[in-house]
């Protein structure tokens, strides 16, 4: 038995190391199969998928944000409420939470699809307010009929697209183009450059299927700066890109007064509530879409400008469109250059799934390197396993107790961070455990391994304790955040932490148990230990010799203390001076222009079109043409849905 001094009586831990240490196979074999099993109903209960989600940064709980809550509820079903006769539907709103403004509808792709932004909101049906109007969507106020110029080619082709709410709204590909030089867009160059990819591209759709507006599956050509120049040259839509810009040169400085003239009366004098119906300021094929919010009489150069193409407004074409993108001409020349999208950011959603799955990559080059380094340290594949293992497991039983003891069911792309955190603190507790058992081997080279686990096991449960316990608060404190996906991270977080630590001693600690009994016992297999080879004695004598010449790793430790000691005031001057200097810089940091979260850098053509396309006039008319204000009577404002799921209100 293990001497206990002074008679004292062993502590629970120290007993359980002991027990540990004489079945380390019973206890490693049912840390497993529980494990393993709730990590499998955590991950398959739990419908845990690897996906991109950005919502849920709204705010929740507030008045006022009650009250756009009510709005939205209200206004997706203001025509079935007013036809409510028998009070089912008020039922229904009243009772059960419906589902979150900020997630896509489950319906047909066909069906009006919920908006990010009530202001984008699109109806099919008509509005509770006046049953015979449809809601005002200032995007929509900027559509009207082209009449169609010189589109004999076109008498059986359905031109109506044209300035149509079909060409601006869902599932529409369009192209933003930037100018790459001083030249105008309008320019005939960059007019050809531009109609030249336009063609390229259509022909790939018109090939693919994903477009329409004539028979004989043929496609209507997209709407833009190119289309215009066609409209005002005699036989235009004849013409090859070549001859168009050789017709239009003559007339691109009168067409640039045109438009310019058109786009300064427009920014001054449109009215969003009024709409373009009644606004005769501008040519009859002009939409706002083809120049930007600084070209006018001041500034006649156009820098950015757009291509509308009539795409199928479907779920299949947008997946399509989205695995051709590459085939699509984005002109790549020192003219002009452009960047693809479908309305909505459809395709920007798809290539952050297919993100996810490049990080989780990522993920697993962490955990290589993790393992490698794990495997020099311990020089044992066998403890080099089961400590990866461990980190693994920690994952889903950390969903696990988030999802079904936490009720937390939404599960932010933020939280994939935490991935790299358990590889790291996992990695830090194996070292810790090995170190403290190979501590404990040294100064006792003759003990059995019941003695060894009962020195080395509670101090290093103690230890990791301490590194776990901080961690974990940090986290968990974080959560008192309402920001929904931070108060997910911050859990999940912490829930991996403690895991880790969980299985770090039910894993781990047998295995040190079972390595220790293959070396007592003489089994020096190269998966139980490196340089295996030496015999029994000559590592007991290596282990003598270690205990009284200082490791390499204490070596260089030492003389990092020693230099850092030496200039501990230059260190701590350094310190204040970086804090004093990090909070002027943070005096200066301003309040974000929006509230859409933005994932991905604008080397992406999906982010670079979503950044051009704010240049455009049409946005500029868009974001100022005020707001809509309601007043709803009758209901008192409130959330009843979980604030921790954007999927409910």
């Amino acid at each position: 038995e293990i001497e206990n001094p002074k008679g004292m009586k062993k502590g629970l831990v120290v007993r359980y190391a002991e027990n540990m240490a004489n079945n380390p196979c019973k206890h490693l074999l049912i840390a497993l199969i529980i494990s393993i099993a709730l990590a499998a109903l955590g991950m398959v209960g739990g419908e845990f998928a690897v996906t991109v989600e950005s919502s849920g940064w709204q705010s929740r709980g507030t008045l006022i944000s009650d009250r756009h809550a009510q709005v939205i509820i209200v206004t997706q079903n203001d025509w079935n409420l007013f036809n409510d006769d028998d009070g089912t539907v008020w039922e229904e709103l009243t009772t059960n939470v419906q589902s979150g403004w900020e997630t896509d509808d489950d319906g047909d792709d066909t069906t009006t699809r919920m908006r990010r932004n009530l202001l984008e909101e699109k109806k099919t049906s008509g509005s509770l307010f006046d049953p015979q109007i449809e809601p005002l969507d200032l995007r929509e106020r900027l559509t009207h009929p082209l009449p169609q110029r010189n589109l004999h080619l076109f008498d059986e082709c359905d031109s109506t697209w044209y300035g149509s709410n079909k060409m601006l709204g869902w599932g529409t590909l369009s192209v933003m183009w930037e100018v790459q030089s001083s030249t105008s867009a309008i320019d005939s160059k960059v007019i050809e450059a531009i109609c030249e990819a336009e063609e390229t591209t259509l022909q790939n759709l018109q090939a693919a299927g994903h477009c329409y507006g004539c028979p004989n599956d043929h496609c209507l050509p997209p709407y833009s700066l190119v289309y215009l120049a066609r409209n005002r040259v005699n036989n235009g839509h004849d013409l090859s890109c070549t001859q168009l810009a050789t017709a239009f040169q003559p007339i691109q400085e009168n067409v640039t007064n045109e438009l310019a003239s058109c786009a300064t009366e427009l920014r001054n004098n449109y009215d969003s509530s009024v709409g373009w119906d009644d606004f005769a300021g501008c040519p009859s094929d002009f939409v706002p879409t083809v120049v930007d919010r600084g070209f006018g009489l001041d500034d006649r150069v156009v820098t950015y400008t757009s291509s509308f193409f009539s795409t199928f407004q479907s779920d299949n074409t947008i997946d399509g469109v989205y695995e051709m993108v590459g085939d699509l001409d984005r002109s790549d020349s020192s003219v002009i250059y452009g960047a693809y999208e479908i309305d909505e950011q459809e395709m920007l959603g798809r290539k952050l799934d297919s993100l996810v799955v490049r990080d989780m990559t990522l993920a697993l080059c962490s955990a290589f390197i993790t393992l490698t380094a794990i495997l020099v340290h311990t020089r044992s594949p066998w403890l080099s396993f089961i400590g990866l293992l461990q980190i693994i497991l920690s994952f889903p039983l950390a969903y696990f107790v988030y999802y079904f003891i936490g009720g937390l069911v939404f599960f932010p792309f933020l939280n994939f961070i935490g991935v790299f955190v358990v590889f790291a603190l996992g990695a830090d507790d194996i070292f810790v455990a090995v170190d403290k058992w190979k501590n404990a081997r040294i100064l006792n080279p003759e003990g059995t391994t019941v003695e060894v686990a009962a020195k080395a096991l509670p101090s290093a449960a103690d230890a990791m304790f301490l590194t776990t316990l901080t961690t974990a608060v940090a986290f968990f404190a974080t959560a008192i955040c309402p920001v929904a996906p931070i108060k997910c991270f911050a859990v999940f977080c912490g829930l991996l932490i403690v895991f880790d630590y969980i299985m770090n001693i039910f894993l781990v600690f047998p295995a040190l148990c079972l390595y220790d009994r293959w070396l007592l016992g003489g089994y020096h297999n190269c998966c139980v230990i490196f340089c295996c080879n030496k015999p029994k004695d000559e590592d007991q004598q290596k282990g003598v010799e270690d205990a009284d010449e200082p490791s390499l790793i204490h070596r260089i430790l030492s003389g990092y203390y020693y230099y850092l000691h030496m200039g501990r005031w230059v260190l701590l001057a350094a310190c204040v001076g970086a804090v004093v200097v990090s909070a002027l810089f943070a005096s200066r940091l301003t309040l974000p222009e929006s509230s859409d979260v933005r994932i991905v850098g604008n080397h992406i053509q999906f982010e670079q079109h979503f950044e051009w396309s704010k240049n455009l006039l049409s946005t500029q008319l868009i974001t100022s043409g005020g707001s809509r204000a309601f007043i709803i009577f009758g209901v008192r404002a409130a959330d009843t849905g979980d604030r921790n799921n954007p999927g409910e209100h």
